[in-house]
């Protein structure tokens, strides 16, 4: 059975989906997110595991990383994994509760997820990728040839950057500066491009709030979706090299 953010919430009520997507938004103003469900729980992942996410009816749950105790009454359960990291859980019952004291343990907790994997939180079972390769073999079915043709596209087109699997998905660089990767959610694939709050968006498909990134999702990959790519590619470009 494969198991999607969708199948998940299937038995949630909508405010709990809410409270998923906005966190979601705001965590992903830190940097590249990638959402892998699992049967227990949603994981989000860069490198490595940030939060896991356990749906209820009326509530969600949330795991997080720290390297320091936390003392709060909103922490529900935690457990010490090593001298130096921890693991938290906090209950969410509406969207105003994703305030500011909880981003910044979010913060912390993404931030960590660039080092390695503290024992007793383990990486989702297939792992992260080391190769673009292996994250378009993770997609699903109707996405592998979209996922396929889109890193065939940015390789084209991208002449002298580097590729290297960063956050857990293919990611391309231009000297220190990440230019754009790709990634996936329950119904496209996407092209994610850094630092794109400067970015023109004249046909208006950019996609996120953030400061820093935007995405275009992609649903099919036509000529006419190759063409729209490549001229976003091609500014993004000279965003990186400005």
């Amino acid at each position: 059975m494969r198991f999607t953010t969708d199948s998940h919430f299937a038995a949630s009520q909508p405010h709990v989906r809410t409270i998923y997507d906005t966190m979601l938004a705001m965590l992903r103003d830190f940097g590249p997110v990638t959402e892998m469900p699992k049967q227990s729980a949603i994981y989000l992942v860069n490198t490595n595991n940030i939060a896991a996410i356990y749906p209820r009816k009326s509530y969600m749950n949330l795991e997080f990383k720290s390297d320091a105790p936390i003392d709060s009454p909103r922490i529900t359960k935690g457990a010490q994994l090593s001298k130096n990291r921890y693991a938290y859980y906090v209950k969410l019952t509406e969207v105003a509760e994703i305030d500011a004291e909880l981003l910044a343990w979010l913060k912390g907790s993404y931030d960590l997820a660039g080092g390695p994997v503290a024992k007793g939180w383990s990486a989702p079972d297939e792992g992260i990728p080391d190769t673009a390769e292996e994250f378009i073999d993770h997609l699903a079915g109707d996405q592998k040839p979209i996922g396929k043709s889109l890193v065939a596209l940015i390789r084209a087109d991208l002449t002298g950057a580097s590729e290297s699997i960063k956050w857990g998905a293919p990611t391309w660089s231009l000297g220190k500066k990440h230019v754009c990767n790709v990634i996936h959610g329950d119904d496209y694939v996407g092209i994610c491009f850094f630092n794109a709050g400067a970015l023109p968006d004249p046909e208006g498909v950019l996609h996120g709030s953030g400061v820093s990134l935007r995405y275009i999702k992609l649903q099919s990959f036509g000529a006419r979706d190759q063409a729209l790519v490549r001229r976003y590619i091609r500014a993004a470009v000279e965003l990186a090299k400005g």
